[in-house]
C-alpha cells in the first residue's frame, strides 16, 4: 500500500470518528472532544451515519443505541428512512454490495452491559443549543414536514415542493401541502422573476428569528448528502476492491466529488479538477482536499 494511501485511511478514519462525536456530544452523549458548536446538527443524517459505520467506533455505536432507547423522540422516523434509502441507493449506484455487512450491530454490544445506568453516559438534549436548531423548531411546529420546511426556508431564498422534499428528505406531497398552507395564510409568497416556487421573505425571516429567540443561525450543510459520501469512502478505504486499488478509488472520488459541492464550497476548500489528474493521481490529490474540508469541519481553521 502506498503511504499516503494508508495515511489518508488512518487519518479520515480518525476525522469521521471525531466528527461524529463532536455532533453526538451536542446532542447530551458524554464526549471526549470538544461538543460540535458551529454547524447546525441533522439528527438524522448523523444517526444513519453513525450505525453505518459501527466498526469505526464501537463504543460510540453502544452509546447511541442507549441514547435512541432513551431519546428516541428527538428523531423524525420519516426523515431517517429517506436518508437511509439516499444511502443504499447511492452505494448501490456507486457499485457497492446492497446490503453492506459494514454495520454489525452485535459489534460491541458489551460495552452496554458495563453501563448501569443511562446517566452515566448520557444527558438531555438541550434544545435551545443553537446547533440543535433543528430539535428547537420541532418543538414549536411539532415533529412534521412545517417543522423542516421552516428550517430550509431559514437558510434558503426560495424553493420548489420537489427541490424542497429532496433537500429537507421528506416526501413531496406533505412538503406541497405545507407550502400551499402558508401561502394561503401569508407566510410565504410566491417567488416571481428567475426564482420558482416559493420563498421567505428577508423581513419575514428577521421577524420569524425575533420572535422565536433566534439571534444566529448555525452554519448550514445537508447531512445527508454530505454524510452519506463520507461513509462510503469511509468504507471504500476499509473494503475491497478499492482499499488497495487506486485507480478504482480515483474512480469512486471522481464520482463523489460532485456530490460534495456544498461541502467543499462551505469549507472553502477546492477539490481538484478531475481532467488535470488522470488515471490513479486524482485519488492522492482528491485526499489531501478531502482532509482540508473535514479539519474545518471537526474545529480546524
Amino acid at each position: 500500500m502506498e503511504r499516503w494511501l494508508r495515511e489518508f485511511r488512518e487519518n479520515v478514519t480518525q476525522k469521521v470518528r471525531t466528527l461524529l462525536w463532536r455532533q453526538w456530544g451536542a446532542l447530551g452523549v458524554s464526549s471526549f472532544v470538544e461538543s460540535e458548536s458551529k454547524w447546525l446538527i441533522d439528527p438524522e443524517a448523523l444517526y444513519v451515519v453513525t450505525f453505518t459505520l459501527g466498526k469505526l467506533d464501537k463504543r460510540l455505536h453502544e452509546v447511541v443505541r442507549i441514547w435512541n432507547s432513551q431519546y428516541s423522540k428527538y428523531l423524525s422516523k420519516p426523515r431517517y428512512k429517506r436518508i437511509w434509502k439516499f444511502y443504499n441507493e447511492t452505494r448501490s449506484a456507486l457499485g457497492f454490495k446492497e446490503s453492506s455487512t459494514y454495520l454489525n450491530d452485535s459489534e460491541g454490544i458489551g460495552y452496554a452491559n458495563k453501563i448501569r445506568r443511562a446517566e452515566e453516559v448520557l444527558s438531555s438534549p438541550q434544545i435551545k443549543n443553537p446547533v440543535l436548531l433543528s430539535l428547537r423548531l420541532r418543538n414549536v411546529f411539532g415533529q412534521n414536514a412545517r417543522a423542516e420546511v421552516f428550517l430550509y426556508f431559514l437558510y434558503h431564498d426560495s424553493g420548489t415542493s420537489l427541490s424542497i422534499s429532496r433537500e429537507i428528505f421528506l416526501d413531496q406531497k406533505s412538503v406541497y401541502s405545507v407550502l400551499r398552507g402558508w401561502l394561503e395564510a401569508g407566510i410565504l409568497e410566491s417567488a416571481g422573476g428567475k426564482k420558482e416556487g416559493y420563498l421567505l421573505s428577508e423581513q419575514s425571516r428577521r421577524d420569524w428569528m425575533r420572535a422565536l429567540g433566534i439571534s444566529s443561525l448555525p452554519r448550514y450543510l445537508n447531512w445527508g448528502k454530505v454524510m452519506t459520501v463520507m461513509a462510503i469512502i469511509v468504507e471504500a478505504l476499509e473494503t475491497a476492491p478499492w482499499k488497495d486499488d487506486t485507480y478504482l478509488l480515483s474512480s469512486l472520488f471522481r464520482d463523489v466529488s460532485p456530490m460534495l459541492n456544498d461541502f467543499w464550497r462551505a469549507t472553502d476548500i477546492t477539490p481538484p479538477e478531475p481532467s488535470l489528474y488522470p488515471g490513479a493521481a486524482f485519488a492522492s490529490e482528491f485526499s489531501k482536499s478531502f482532509q482540508n474540508a473535514l479539519q474545518v469541519l471537526t474545529g480546524g481553521k
